[in-house]
């Protein structure tokens, strides 16, 4: 074998060694690539909520800064209430409202089933229920949600609640500004004055207002406030 027929070979061996060096080196990080997108991937997944965050529909939640890249998510509610000893559970607002409705058509009859002049009320989506087995021609608020929202978890909150959802105002609206960012007209405004689940008697309900988060009810049950309903996630 002649010198250069020595030198092609080594060459050749020495080629393929640093091909498989190569290789391995792609390989190897390829894996970790995989790795860190699993990871991101997870860590999006199983995100704790905060106060702010996005619930979408898959259950999961998205900080609002990183909503406009979050292109596979769709939004459904705005989170408002974390609990501090479990911090998996809490009470989330939808994005939009369901526009303008009476409580009741008539100022003139008393919801046995709820409590009257409970000003710190937690109890909305039983109130909702308790709301909903009335005739849905006497009862249109709790009536405008329909059968498929109610049983995705969706009720009309009670003034506690209400009122949790407005110390909050500042950061609900920034997410829902996020929102309608990157998906325009998929939201409405956090209106200033809504209808609670909360009676008060037979001639009126409570509202709540953003102003100063204050119960301004008892109010009239046949006038027609903004209804927004909010889910319980845990």
């Amino acid at each position: 074998m002649d010198i250069l027929a020595i030198f092609a070979c080594q060459k050749k061996t020495e080629m393929n060694r640093l091909f498989k060096v190569h290789r391995y080196t792609f390989s190897l990080l390829l894996v970790l690539l995989l790795m860190v997108n699993a990871w991101a991937a997870n860590a999006q997944a199983t995100k704790k909520p905060e106060v702010g965050d996005i619930l979408c529909t898959d259950g999961t939640f998205v900080a609002p800064h990183k909503w406009a890249s979050a292109t596979t998510k769709t939004a459904k509610a705005v989170v408002f209430y974390v609990n501090s000893k479990t911090p998996n559970k809490g009470l989330a607002v939808a994005i939009k409202d369901l526009g303008r409705f009476q409580w009741c058509t008539n100022d003139k009859e008393d919801v046995a089933a709820l409590p009257n002049n409970v000003k710190r009320d937690f109890a909305g989506r039983a109130n909702t229920k308790a709301l909903r087995a009335m005739p849905a021609a006497d009862y249109p608020a709790a009536h405008a949600i329909s059968a498929a929202d109610w049983a995705a978890g969706w009720y009309i909150p009670a003034t506690g609640e209400l009122r949790l959802l407005y110390d909050q105002y500042a950061r609900v609206v920034a997410a829902l500004d996020h929102i309608e960012t990157r998906n325009r007209g998929t939201i409405s405004v956090l209106n200033d004055v809504c209808w609670t689940s909360s009676e008060c008697c037979t001639h009126s309900a409570y509202i709540v207002t953003r102003h100063d988060r204050a119960y301004r009810g008892p109010y009239i049950k046949t006038y027609s406030w903004w209804v927004r309903p909010v889910m319980a996630f845990y």
